[in-house]
């Protein structure tokens, strides 16, 4: 059986347990590119959807001022009461609204966000704030794999996408399944900036076990959503179909408390701004 995830646990706690970091190796990446077009030292970059302002706290070595913003004031007062870099600023704001002025920025950056923002207003706020040469990264990753005996398990990754897309239906909306199955594939997370280039080589490793990539699972919202509906039982019952079919696939005597190395991998959707060449 996996280990019991309900009792005395709310979702945000799930969260922050099971869920991965940006990795910092992706916030360079990101600033390599800019540093392409945008000469001397970065001024301004905004972290569209911040949340409780982890990737935010990544990009304020990089520049001389970080403002993170979010629809939820929840989730900003909890950013602004962590500690952090004296040159970060956070905002109650919509994504399609950024408060900021026109060309005043070097990067605009949504973390496994933009999904939910409405994109054909998005997409035109952030060219209105760039700074000629700025970027645009739109980020997420993929459902993880588990590194077991040395070797990335693609097909556990299929299994969880696969119980993802068919175990929830009903529960899961469009915008997760753009995340985690499709990468931001859709046309409408396509900038009509220029320069447009998608990076896949990062990824954030978490030492784990079997059962903690399964409590991952139930992060979800579509899980959460139907346990909601149907009940404890009938999540546990979801999480110990997981684990099951974890474990055969694994073999070699793996069990729920076998040590693996928790993979996910990230992408990024990089285009800039126009550089003026007047």
């Amino acid at each position: 059986m996996a280990a019991r995830f309900f009792e005395g646990t709310n979702h945000a706690e799930l969260y922050v347990r099971y869920r991965p970091a940006t990795p910092s190796t992706l916030v360079q990446l990101v600033c390599d590119y800019i540093k392409e077009k945008v000469p001397g030292p970065l001024r301004q970059a905004v972290d569209v959807g911040c949340g409780s302002g982890q990737g935010t706290q990544l990009l304020a070595p990089h520049f001389e001022h970080v403002l993170g913003t979010d629809v939820s004031p929840a989730q900003v007062a909890k950013a602004e009461a962590a500690p952090g870099a004296d040159n970060i600023a956070y905002s109650v704001s919509p994504a399609e609204a950024i408060a900021l002025s026109s060309d005043s920025c070097d990067l605009v950056m949504a973390v496994q966000a933009c999904h939910w923002f409405d994109m054909s207003t998005f997409l035109p706020e952030s060219g209105r704030v760039l700074r000629p040469g700025g970027a645009l990264a739109l980020v997420g990753y993929r459902l993880p794999a588990p590194v077991w005996q040395g070797r990335e398990r693609q097909d556990v990754r299929e299994l969880l996408a696969e119980s993802y897309v068919s175990g929830l239906a009903g529960w899961i909306q469009q915008g997760s399944v753009d995340t985690y199955i499709n990468g931001y594939s859709d046309s409408r997370f396509t900038s009509p900036l220029e320069d447009h280039r998608r990076d896949e080589s990062t990824f954030c490793d978490l030492d784990g076990t079997v059962s903690d990539m399964v409590g991952y699972c139930s992060t979800w919202s579509g899980f959460q959503n139907m346990v909601a509906d149907k009940g404890q039982e009938a999540g546990q019952k979801f999480l110990d179909d997981i684990q099951n079919r974890v474990l055969a696939l694994l073999g070699d005597g793996a069990t729920p408390e076998s040590p693996i190395v928790i993979r996910f991998r990230y992408f990024v959707l990089l285009s800039r701004k126009p550089v003026d060449t007047k």
